[in-house]
C-alpha cells in the first residue's frame, strides 16, 4: 500500500477551503491538520465537518504531528518566515506563487469537475427518444458557452432543417434554404471536430446571404460538424448576441456535444434498423422467461410477453383493455401505478422492488420502468420487466441469516477477538473483547490502543501490528493487559492478516487471557517441589515404570533401600529384575492388563533384594499422566514383618483349631451318655411318715393322690428298682428272730 503523503494547510479562506475540497477524497493525501487565526473562517468549518485537526496556532501541529509538505496559502510574507523558521528541517513549505499556482490549478480543477458533472447531467438526461435527446444535448451546449441560441441543424431531402433548438426567436423556421446558410457552407468543407468561431458576424458574407444572422441580429458563432460513418451530416452551432471569443475549455465543451449528437445519430439509425426488425425482436421478448409488459397512465395493459401472460393466467389478447385491479389487489395495483406515474412524470427509468401474488403465490420482483415516449415527447406509456427475485431475496435471507449466525458465532467465541485497518484503528470487535476491556462497544470503534492502554503496552501492540503489516505473516506474541479496571492480564495475542475485496489490509487478532495459566503455572512449580520433597522422603519405595518398555525411568531413596541397589543400578532396568525369577511371568500379565485397562490396582507381591533375600510387599499401581508422557508408578510396602506376625498367627490358629476339633470329640460323648439320664427336677411332695409322693397338680386331700415312691420315680425316669433290707431295717424287722438264732 503507498505511503499517504501528510500535509498541514495554513489559511482557511479561500485558498484553504479549496484545497480541503482538492484533498478531502484523494486516498494519497492525508490533511493532519488545518490552522488559521481565524477560527471562523470558511476553511476551519469544513475542516471540523470532514473530523480534520483544526487549531489558531499552526505551531501545536509541530513536532506532534508526522508532516511531509507544508501548504501556506495565507499570502503573508511574516507568516512564511515563520513557518521557514519553526518547521522541521525534513518539513518543505509550498507558498508564495507556488501556493498560488497550487490554488489556480485547484481552480482549474474545480472548472472541469463543473464540466464533468453538465456532462454527466446531460448524459443522465438523456433517454430513448432520439429527438428529445438532441434537444437536450443542443440545449445543454448553449447554456455551456453562455450562448443566445443553439441550432442543431443537418441535411435533409429538401436540403437543410433544424433538427433541434434552444431559444430560438420567434419567426425562426425549422426548414432552411441550404445556399449562403453559415452551417451548410461549414458542413460542406469542414472536417470532423473542426471548429468554426467568428467572433463578429457583421464583418463576413453571412450577414447578407444567412437569413438567421441577417433577421435576427446575431454577432458571433461558434460551430462544429456532426460527423457519421466519415461523412458530416450536420452542424452543432451556438449563437451570440455580443461579439465572443471562446476560451480552449469551451471549444473542447462543444466538440463533445457534437460528439454527443454524432453518437444520438449513429443510435438513432441503430433504432431505425431495430424498427425494421421488429418482428423478429417481437418473437424474442416474447420468449424471454421475464414477465416484460406496456402499461399507460390509466393502468390499462397494451402488452404482454408470453411469461407474463403465463403468470396472470391470460390468454394473447385477453388482456387488453383490462387493468392492473383486474389481476391484482387493490393495494398491490396502487403502490404498482403510483411507481408507473411517477415514471412516466420524471421521464427517468424506475427500479422498484415489491411483493405481488402470481397463481397463489406471494413472489418478489424487482421491476424496471422505462417511460415511452411519443413523436411529440409526451410520455403516456411505460414498458416494464419484472424480473422474479424470490429466490435472490431467499438467497439475501439466507446470506443474512448467515451473517447473523457469524456474528452470534464470533459473539459467543470465549476470547478477544479485534480486527483493525491500516491505521491500526478498531472495525470489528466481539463481544468478549469489549468486556474483557471493560468498554462499551461504541466507545471503542474507530479508536486505537493508545486512546486506552499505558504507552509501553499499546507500543508493543502497534509493533506488533507493522510487524504483521509489513511481513505479512502471522504474528504470535505473549503480552502485558491493561483493562478499564486497572488489572493487569497476560495475553497471548495472534495475529495475522486478512485483504479486503477492494485490497485492503486489515488485521485479524484474537487473545487468549493466560492469567490464570501463569498462575497456575506457578502455583504447579510449587507443587512440583512439594511433590519432588514428598517423592524422595516417602517411606515406601516408589518405581516410575515406562508403559511400553517396562524399565524403571525413576525411584525414590526408600526404594533404593527396599531393594537394596543404589539409584543408577536400578533406573534404566525392567522392572521385572527386582522380583522372584519364578514370579516374572504373573507379574507381566498383571502389568500388560493394568496398562490396558489403566485405573489403579493393589495387590500383595515379593521384590528381590540384590542380597537375594525375598520381601514381602504390598504394591500399589496406577497410571500417572506428566503431560508430555504416561507413565506407571508403582508404590511398594514393606510388609515382611507383618507377614511373618501374620504366619506366626496362622500357626497358632491352626494349633487351637486342632485342640477346639477335640474338645467337641469329648463334648459330643458326654452329651451321648447324658441323653440316656432322666433327671427329676425342682420340689417334689413327699409324706414325712410313709414317704408316698405326691402327683402333680392333684389335689392333696385325695388319697388317690398319693403314689408310692417307687412306683413316682419308675413313671419318670428310667430308673427300675430291686427290693433289698438295709442292716437297720433287718435288725428292726427280723432282730427277735436272729437273736434266737444266736446271730
Amino acid at each position: 500500500m503507498r505511503k499517504k503523503y501528510k500535509i498541514l494547510i495554513i489559511g482557511a479562506g479561500k485558498g484553504g477551503t479549496a484545497l480541503l475540497e482538492l484533498f478531502r477524497d484523494d486516498e494519497s493525501v492525508e490533511i493532519v491538520g488545518v490552522a488559521d487565526r481565524d477560527m471562523n473562517a470558511p476553511g476551519i468549518k469544513l475542516a471540523e465537518t470532514l473530523g480534520i485537526e483544526v487549531s489558531d496556532d499552526y505551531t501545536g501541529f509541530m513536532g506532534r504531528k508526522a508532516i511531509d509538505e507544508i501548504i501556506n496559502v495565507t499570502g503573508s510574507d511574516d507568516v512564511q518566515k515563520e513557518l521557514m523558521a519553526d518547521k522541521p528541517d525534513e518539513v518543505d513549505v509550498l507558498s508564495g506563487h507556488g501556493s498560488e499556482f497550487l490554488w489556480r490549478l485547484v481552480d482549474k480543477h474545480k472548472e472541469a469537475e463543473v464540466e464533468f458533472e453538465r456532462l454527466n447531467e446531460t448524459m443522465l438526461r438523456l433517454g430513448e427518444d432520439f429527438d428529445e435527446n438532441i434537444s437536450i444535448i443542443t440545449e445543454s451546449c448553449g447554456k455551456a458557452l453562455g450562448g443566445a441560441a443553439a441550432f442543431y441543424n443537418k441535411t435533409s431531402e429538401k436540403g437543410l432543417c433544424t433538427a433541434a433548438q434552444w431559444q430560438a426567436p420567434s419567426g425562426y423556421s425549422t426548414e432552411l434554404f441550404p445556399e449562403g446558410h453559415l452551417c451548410f457552407s461549414i458542413m460542406k468543407k469542414a472536417k470532423k471536430n473542426e471548429l468554426t468561431v467568428l467572433s463578429d458576424l457583421e464583418k463576413t458574407g453571412y450577414a447578407e446571404t444567412d437569413p438567421g444572422i441577417r433577421d435576427f441580429g446575431w454577432k458571433a458563432y461558434a460551430g462544429c460538424p456532426v460527423c457519421f460513418e466519415n461523412e458530416c451530416i450536420g452542424s452543432l452551432c451556438v449563437l451570440f448576441r455580443e461579439s465572443s471569443e471562446l476560451t480552449e475549455r469551451e471549444k473542447h465543451m462543444l466538440r463533445i456535444f457534437a460528439d454527443i449528437i454524432s453518437r444520438e445519430e449513429k443510435r438513432a439509425k441503430a433504432l431505425g434498423d431495430l424498427k425494421d426488425s421488429e418482428e423478429r425482436y417481437r418473437k424474442l421478448v416474447e420468449g424471454v422467461e421475464h414477465p416484460i409488459f406496456v402499461l399507460d397512465r390509466e393502468g390499462r395493459y397494451h402488452f404482454m410477453n408470453g411469461t407474463a401472460r403465463h403468470a396472470l393466467g391470460v390468454f394473447k389478447g385477453e388482456y387488453m383493455g383490462r387493468t392492473m385491479w383486474d389481476f391484482f389487489p387493490k393495494e398491490v395495483a396502487d403502490r404498482q401505478m403510483s411507481s408507473v406515474r411517477e415514471a412516466m412524470d420524471t421521464g427517468n427509468r424506475l427500479i422498484r422492488e415489491t411483493q405481488a401474488p402470481v397463481q397463489g403465490e406471494v413472489r418478489w420482483f424487482q421491476t424496471t420502468l422505462q417511460p415511452l415516449s411519443d413523436a411529440s415527447g409526451n410520455c403516456e406509456r411505460v414498458l416494464g420487466i419484472a424480473m422474479d427475485t424470490t429466490k435472490r431475496k431467499a438467497a439475501e435471507a439466507a446470506v443474512e441469516k448467515t451473517k447473523n449466525f457469524l456474528d452470534k458465532i464470533i459473539n459467543s467465541v470465549a476470547d478477544p477477538i479485534f480486527v483493525k485497518d491500516r491505521d491500526h484503528r478498531w472495525i470489528v470487535l466481539n463481544d468478549a473483547y469489549c468486556r474483557f476491556m471493560g468498554y462499551p462497544r461504541e466507545d471503542l470503534i474507530g479508536r486505537s490502543d493508545h486512546d486506552y492502554f499505558p504507552k509501553q503496552e499499546a507500543d508493543v501492540f502497534w509493533e506488533k501490528d507493522e510487524l504483521v503489516f509489513r511481513t505479512r505473516e502471522e504474528n504470535i506474541n505473549e503480552e502485558r493487559f491493561t483493562d478499564s479496571r486497572g488489572e493487569v492480564h497476560t495475553i497471548i495475542t495472534k495475529k495475522s492478516l486478512y485483504v479486503d475485496e477492494e485490497g485492503r489490509d486489515i488485521l485479524v487478532g484474537i487473545i487468549r487471557d493466560i492469567t490464570a495459566l501463569k498462575d497456575s503455572q506457578e502455583e504447579m512449580q510449587k507443587q512440583a517441589k512439594k511433590f519432588s520433597l514428598i517423592f524422595e522422603n516417602s517411606k515406601d519405595a516408589i518405581l516410575w515404570v515406562d508403559p511400553d518398555s517396562g524399565k524403571v525411568i525413576n525411584c525414590n531413596r526408600a526404594a533404593e533401600n527396599l531393594l537394596e541397589r543404589g539409584r543408577e543400578e536400578i533406573v534404566g532396568e525392567s522392572y521385572k529384575l527386582f522380583h522372584p525369577t519364578e514370579k516374572g511371568d504373573e507379574y507381566e500379565k498383571i502389568f500388560r492388563r493394568h496398562v490396558q485397562q489403566g485405573g489403579e490396582s493393589s495387590l500383595e507381591g515379593e521384590v528381590l533384594t540384590s542380597s537375594g533375600q525375598v520381601k514381602h510387599v504390598l504394591m500399589s499401581s496406577t497410571t500417572v499422566d506428566l503431560g508430555d508422557q504416561k507413565i506407571m508408578q508403582g508404590i511398594f510396602h514393606d510388609i515382611t514383618a507383618r507377614k511373618n506376625i501374620e504366619a506366626e498367627k496362622e500357626r497358632q490358629s491352626r494349633a487351637l483349631d486342632k485342640i477346639n476339633r477335640e474338645l467337641k470329640w469329648k463334648i459330643e460323648e458326654l452329651e451321648a451318655a447324658m441323653s440316656h439320664i432322666k433327671k427329676l427336677e425342682g420340689l417334689v411332695p413327699i409324706c414325712a411318715n410313709c414317704k408316698k409322693m405326691r402327683l402333680e397338680e392333684s389335689d392333696p386331700r385325695d388319697p388317690v393322690s398319693w403314689i408310692s415312691m417307687e412306683k413316682y420315680i419308675s413313671e419318670r425316669t428310667e430308673a427300675s428298682f430291686t427290693h433289698g433290707l438295709c442292716p437297720e431295717c433287718v435288725k428292726k424287722m427280723y432282730g427277735d428272730a436272729m437273736k434266737k438264732k444266736g446271730k
